[in-house]
């Protein structure tokens, strides 16, 4: 069993693969234990690879998706082995965004490093100086860091700076 999509935001869904080794009878929803959300569309072609869409319930339940042993039969009537796609797999619903500050700088550096704080190790930060944006340095520790001298040359005065992070299922 596989996902499109392992970490999922508020308002994803996920493409969900069962791939068996061998075409199958009896395969149906009836067989799939969900937690976390729901599971629609089940489809085949060939009795095989079998689709469905995965969403989530909406209240951060950690997913689950299970097939049972013996649920199902190979076309021989051999009983089918179950599997599960769920945390140990990576397979999560993020519904929180991460927190990123940054304290306003007044300083006589024309091309100042910037630093601030973010609660989540592995988020993307993006410093945004008058409409550009500049990729900053999570470093893990819970600070991010704009280098000196990423900026260009800013001219004496107010700047509008604002500071994203996005997390790996994409909450900003």
């Amino acid at each position: 069993m596989t996902t499109d999509d392992l970490a999922l935001a508020a308002g994803e869904d996920a493409n969900i693969t069962f791939t068996f080794s061998e075409a199958v009878a009896g395969f149906d929803v009836s067989d799939i234990t969900v937690v976390g959300g729901t599971l629609t569309g089940l489809t085949t072609t060939d009795n095989i690879t079998w689709t469905a869409v995965f969403t989530p319930d909406g209240t951060g339940t950690a997913p689950s998706i299970a097939v049972a042993d013996g649920s199902y039969t190979d076309l021989a009537g051999n009983l089918g082995t179950g599997d599960v796609l769920d945390g140990t797999d990576g397979f999560i619903v993020d519904l929180v965004a991460p927190v990123v500050t940054f304290a306003d700088v007044s300083t006589n550096d024309t091309t100042p490093a910037l630093t601030g704080t973010i609660d989540d190790p592995t988020a993307t930060v993006v410093v945004t100086v008058d409409g550009v944006d500049y990729p900053a340095v999570n470093n893990g520790d819970g600070t991010w860091t704009l280098a000196d001298n990423t900026l260009p040359v800013l001219a004496d005065g107010p700047h509008t700076v604002s500071v994203t992070a996005t997390d790996v299922a994409g909450n900003v």
